[in-house]
């Protein structure tokens, strides 16, 4: 199962540095200015090192075709923490993960496809007399539910 970590970029004037790793999903950015990933089991997280960026200092004439001097970026990126999913981060992945929004998105188009919202209100209204028709409708969405919880539970939410 995925485990879901929080860590600071490091952001120079050209690149910001994120951390590395096959099936690293970003998911969002936390309250604290952190950002909050889901990395699957037995993957290897790849931490930038600090690394030299180019700057504005130019050496030799600057008509002439200076060249840029390399610094050294003086910002080591923290280590991962390893984040519990609380109810104070679902709602912070309900209100600003577009991969979560995605997801119930989805759920709601499965359900969309096969009933309208008409409909969905008729068989609620219906249910006691026409259980059979209900108990369809209900089945189908639970599915669906299902399929969405599957799908968070497949990035560690």
């Amino acid at each position: 199962m995925p485990v879901l970590y929080a860590y600071q970029k490091i952001t120079d004037a050209y690149t910001t540095y994120a951390l590395q790793g096959d099936g690293i999903v970003e998911l969002c950015d936390l309250p604290d200015g952190r950002t909050l990933v889901s990395v699957p089991d037995g993957i290897e997280i790849v931490i930038p090192e600090k690394v030299a960026v180019a700057s504005s200092s130019i050496t030799g004439d600057t008509k002439g075709g200076g060249t840029a001097v390399p610094e050294e970026n003086e910002e080591a990126p923290a280590e991962p923490e390893e984040i519990e999913v609380t109810d104070e981060i679902k709602g912070v992945l309900r209100a600003a993960a577009p991969l979560y929004q995605f997801i119930n998105a989805r759920v709601a188009e499965k359900i969309r496809e096969r009933y309208s919202l008409e409909d969905e209100l008729q068989l609620l209204r219906r249910r006691d007399k026409d259980p059979e028709a209900f108990a369809r409708y209900d089945q189908f969405v639970e599915e669906c539910v299902a399929w969405g919880i599957d799908q968070k539970k497949e990035l560690g939410l």
